[in-house]
């Protein structure tokens, strides 16, 4: 799985992987992200693909992977946990902490009623975020 992005990503110089609760959570649970609702994700992150289950460490889930690799810079693994690339190690982890913290928001707005997008007006407002 590294070493997809590596191959197809030359600007990558990190990859963090693990299983953080609320990111394994909604993986499990074969759920995405909803990516209009916080402008820090939608600038700095950008969706973030559910990857079809493969096998850990297997040729299976790199090649799942693939097709997610270009577009995106953090992606949850089905039944799995989730993934980020980055410039740096660090950048990559990061990436995974943001992602972990929107998805814990996520789940907590769900409890209060449920998660409130941003107007699109408001996110057409917001820069793009950088895929290396």
């Amino acid at each position: 799985m590294h070493l997809e992005f590596y191959r197809q990503r030359p600007g990558v110089g990190g990859v963090a992987h693990g299983h953080p609760v609320f990111c394994t959570a909604f993986a499990a649970a074969h759920q995405e992200l909803p990516e209009n609702i916080l402008p820090e994700l939608i600038a700095t992150i950008g969706h973030v693909p559910l990857v079809p289950y493969g096998r850990p460490s297997s040729a299976k889930l790199a090649a799942a992977l693939s097709p997610y690799c270009r577009k995106h810079n953090v992606f949850l693994l089905q039944n799995h946990g989730a993934t980020a690339v980055g410039k740096t190690v660090r950048e990559a982890y990061q990436r995974l902490e943001v992602v972990e913290a929107y998805a814990k928001t996520v789940w907590a707005a769900a409890s209060l009623g449920g998660v409130k997008p941003l107007p699109r007006a408001a996110i057409e407002d917001l820069p793009s975020p950088t895929f290396l």
